[in-house]
């Protein structure tokens, strides 16, 4: 079910382990001969060379997918295992639902977690698209490095990792029905065809780019006899994202970039990461030189991973 392999750079398929409740009784087991190392490793405050040295050396385990081959790649990723594996860094404490949560564990250094959810109907066409989708349901941060279908994982030490076999399943034929055509048409412009709301429906979903519909929403208009409201010299105030028709010079390409990602999270925080990046990247088109794509995938997973506590900056507009 789970495959085994000696450490990160040897993923010959050495064993397997064949259920959830083994794998976590294994995480307990205080007599493997590597606990002793995992308990040095915590010790190490700094991610130095003895850090890294014993940290690749350790056995590790890949959860979302049986291999061909007897090799863990993405390319030899055969059949579901029924599960998928999230993790989280730089967090002591474990502050999120854990209602489809059927394992969770303190990460190998000791400050994270590892956690499993039962999935069906996942399909590996769709497999980063599926991630994004489950991060979104979980409320947890995303780590593109995770999403990865032969994504392994360092086998950690914890005697109180926390197992529930009638955790709630992720049934993900409905996306898979009806959303992934669309994440697969995404609109190359924010000038597609919109409605008055401000959406764009050139196929990707429904991603606005302004918060009038919520801003209108909150307002008590009192209309005259003849349907109409009078707002004299009071503008209403909305965020509003648009992409300039200047091209962006280099001393304000990171500036200018990160607020319109700061925007458009802030009013679409529904929105997958692949659909987010998408419009960054068109954003970037603007600029002279382009910021490199290692620079937006940084903006994007940071700012992505705000999504929910980002409040929209209202004003009036030009328009």
């Amino acid at each position: 079910m789970f495959s085994l392999i000696t450490n990160v750079k040897n993923r010959n398929i050495i064993g397997q382990i064949n259920s959830v409740a083994e794998f976590v009784e294994h995480l307990k087991d205080a007599k493997r001969i590597e606990v002793s190392e995992i308990l040095k490793l915590r010790e190490i405050k700094v991610k130095n060379n003895d850090y890294q040295t014993i940290k690749m050396a350790l056995p590790c385990i890949c959860f979302n997918y049986t291999f061909k081959n007897n090799y863990i790649n993405a390319d030899n990723a055969d059949k579901s295992t029924g599960y998928l594996y999230f993790d989280i860094d730089g967090e002591k404490d474990f502050d999120y639902d854990t209602t489809y949560v059927t394992a969770l564990w303190r990460s190998v250094g000791g400050n994270g977690f590892g956690l499993l959810v039962k999935v069906r109907n996942l399909l590996k066409e769709n497999f980063k698209e599926s991630y994004e989708y489950i991060v979104n349901i979980l409320g947890i941060p995303y780590d593109k490095a995770c999403n990865d279908r032969s994504r392994i994982n360092i086998i950690s030490f914890d005697t109180e990792a926390y197992y529930n076999e009638y955790a709630d399943e992720i049934d993900l034929i409905e996306f898979n029905a009806t959303f992934i055509n669309e994440l697969k048409k995404l609109p190359h412009t924010n000038n597609n065809k919109k409605n008055n709301l401000g959406y764009s429906h050139n196929g990707g979903g429904n991603i606005r780019f302004n918060n009038l519909s919520d801003v209108l929403a909150k307002k008590d208009f009192k209309f005259n006899e003849e349907g109409y409201y009078d707002f004299g010299k009071n503008k209403i105030e909305y965020c509003k994202c648009y992409t300039p028709r200047k091209i962006i010079p280099k001393g304000l390409r990171n500036q200018r970039l990160v607020a319109y990602a700061y925007c458009m999270i802030s009013i679409n925080p529904a929105a997958s990461f692949t659909m987010f990046k998408r419009y960054l990247q068109k954003y970037n088109d603007k600029c002279r030189p382009p910021l490199e794509m290692e620079e937006i995938d940084e903006i994007a997973t940071k700012i992505y991973n705000s999504r929910g506590k980002v409040e929209a900056k209202n004003c009036t507009s030009s328009n």
